[in-house]
This record gives structure tokens, C-alpha cells and sequence, in this order.
């Protein structure tokens, strides 16, 4: 079989292809490649998209978890430190039947002493974040409850705060044990 020319490509019935259909042959292929690439580029990335959703959603599950099982209260609350979202050792923690009685209200309302609110958030966007802040929460019967207070603020790259997260732990029984 020669190395170029007529007959060099087989795949018809009736014989070889001539050296015009080859031609046009190789101008089709050279003309769709681009196409399939294309093709193929998309279809590699709605593949990696697919498996990055997969891996998302697997670790917002697991967050998820963490977030709802703790048994301290973890919170947010948007840049006007309205609760957006708490856990159920929180709902829990207020004495409140659920989430509809807590998210959408100012934090400060929860608080014993609404400045003690105001200072933690004065140091939370002065430096970012505050630990171990002693504050005494209100629950629903109007009972105190003391607690230490680890909150920092989520910032957009211009500084502004975005969101404020937080995890709040009851030392009432150690406060009860060591008066």
C-alpha cells in the first residue's frame, strides 16, 4: 500500500478514497476539531463543577452537623447584629421554643445588660474578634444565665463586616460553685 496518494485510506465499500475525498476529509476533521474541543473542554468542566458541588454540599452537610450538634450555642448575626442563625443548644440555652423566636431580633435584646453587647462589639470591630468575653444572657422566664463569649467578624476585602459569628458557652454552674 503506498504511503500517500490514492488508496492510502481505506473505509469504503467499493474501495479506496480518491485524493479529492481525503482532501475534503482532512479539511471536515480540521474544521470540527476546534468544535470538539470545545466540546470537550465543557464537558470536562461541567464534570469538575459536578464534583466540586458534590464535595460542597458533603462539607456544608458536615458543618452542618458540627454547627447543630455542639453543645454550646453558636450563632450569627449580620453587621447589625441581628441573629441570622443559632444552633439548638442556643434555642435551648434562652429557654425559646425555637429559632422563629430568636433569629431576626438584635442580639443586645438576649443580654442581661445590653452595653455588655455594645462593648464585645466595640472590640469585635476594633480588632476582629473577642475571646472569652463574660456576658450574662436573658432567658425567656427572665433568668440569668452566665456565659463566656468567643465572637469575630467575617470581613469583605474592603473591611466591612459581612457577618458576626459566635460560639457561647454557660458557666452558670462554675459561676454558682466558686460564690
Amino acid at each position: 500500500m503506498p504511503a500517500s496518494g490514492p488508496g492510502r485510506l481505506q473505509g469504503r465499500a467499493n474501495g479506496y478514497w480518491s485524493m479529492k475525498e481525503e482532501a475534503d476529509l482532512v479539511a471536515v476533521a480540521e474544521a470540527i476539531a476546534p468544535i470538539v474541543k470545545v466540546r470537550r473542554d465543557r464537558e470536562f468542566q461541567e464534570q469538575t463543577r459536578e464534583k466540586a458541588e458534590i464535595r460542597l454540599a458533603a462539607n456544608e452537610k458536615r458543618l452542618r452537623t458540627f454547627f447543630e450538634g455542639s453543645r454550646d450555642m453558636i450563632y450569627t448575626a449580620d453587621s447589625e447584629d441581628i441573629v441570622t442563625d443559632i444552633n439548638a443548644a442556643g434555642i435551648g440555652l434562652l429557654q425559646r421554643s425555637g429559632k422563629e423566636e430568636i433569629v431576626g431580633r438584635h442580639y443586645y435584646e438576649f443580654a442581661f445588660n445590653a452595653e455588655d453587647r455594645r462593648l464585645l462589639l466595640a472590640r469585635v470591630r476594633e480588632v476582629g474578634y473577642a475571646a472569652d468575653y463574660e456576658i450574662v444572657l436573658k432567658r425567656a422566664d427572665g433568668s440569668s444565665v452566665f456565659c463566656l463569649e468567643t465572637a469575630y467578624a467575617i470581613r469583605d476585602s474592603n473591611g466591612t463586616i459581612l457577618e458576626l459569628q459566635g460560639i457561647v458557652k454557660d458557666i452558670t454552674e462554675r459561676i454558682s460553685n466558686e460564690s
